[in-house]
């Protein structure tokens, strides 16, 4: 079976923005395989609001470290499911909305 795409200096890119979107919810889905990154997701998603990242500490389980927490948030980020803010020495956190019901629609009220 022949593939749709082309091979160009050892990489392959693909016609009609293929790539773009195709990376996109690869990236999306590798940052929900996380359960903890899945539920910030779903929280911040349910609630619609700016959150810090002390109160997701206590969303996801109260023995998660700050250390965790920034890495969760940092997939999040790369993945453009959320942005952050720095308000003084805190860190918030948003939900992008527009991306989620982009890539994700219904997808997190089913779960």
């Amino acid at each position: 079976m022949k593939k749709d795409s082309i091979r160009s200096g050892g990489a392959m890119r693909y016609p009609w923005g293929m790539e773009t979107n195709d990376a996109a919810k690869v990236s999306i889905f590798k940052a929900l395989s996380d359960e903890g990154r899945l539920k910030i997701v779903r929280d911040l998603y349910s609630k619609g609001e700016v959150c810090s990242c002390a109160d997701l500490g206590e969303m996801i389980a109260e023995d998660t470290t700050k250390q965790n927490i920034s890495y969760h948030i940092k997939i999040l980020k790369q993945a453009g499911l959320v942005t952050t803010r720095k308000v003084g020495q805190a860190k918030t956190v948003a939900i992008r909305k527009d991306v989620v019901d982009r890539y994700l629609p219904g997808l997190l009220s089913a779960l």
